[in-house]
């Protein structure tokens, strides 16, 4: 998605995104960043924020191949335009079996609902005109993965409401 996080133009403000002033390059920041709840042990890598470039991934049926390898849990940081959004993620393993999870994705003008929490949020929002002293959130959804299974691809569903801005692997512990 450019330019607007809904279709009315509002928008994310960028200032208040990772990275920030703290980091002197691109870097994992933890969940739960400028959030006063204790944030928990993932860590996102947030888009670039330069204008023009693509800062969320708006599902359309986009397949993202993996390396083979396994992973305890999907984590996306992601929150939606619209209110009930479901985000339809299929999951692919080597051995040919694939498990497909439906997620309900909290607006991204509301606190996180559900099993979801909040990762990121914002005092304001940016409008067309300025402005609204409206706070807006980003939120982290964990989907549990087969550990027993190498993963090689991940693929979402249209959900033209959802805007997707990260998402981590977490490896199983030994």
């Amino acid at each position: 998605s450019v330019g607007g996080f809904t279709a009315r133009g509002e928008s994310l403000p960028a200032e208040h995104l990772p990275p920030d002033l703290t980091a002197s390059a691109p870097q994992w920041f933890p969940c739960g960043y400028y959030v006063p709840e204790p944030a928990c042990s993932v860590s996102f890598r947030y888009p670039a924020k330069d204008d023009g470039t693509v800062h969320a991934l708006v599902p359309a049926g986009q397949r993202v191949e993996c390396d083979a390898d396994t992973a305890a849990r999907l984590h996306l940081l992601a929150a939606a335009a619209e209110p009930l959004t479901t985000l339809q993620v299929t999951v692919y393993y080597e051995d040919g079996t694939a498990t497909s999870e439906s997620v309900a994705i909290t607006t991204w003008d509301s606190p996180a609902l559900g099993a979801a929490h909040t990762a990121w949020h914002a005092p304001y929002q940016h409008t067309l005109t300025g402005f609204a002293s409206a706070p807006v959130y980003l939120h982290h959804y964990t989907i549990p993965l087969a550990r027993d299974r190498k993963l090689v691809a991940l693929e979402f569903a249209p959900a033209p409401s959802v805007r997707l801005l990260a998402l981590t692997l977490e490896h199983p512990t030994p």
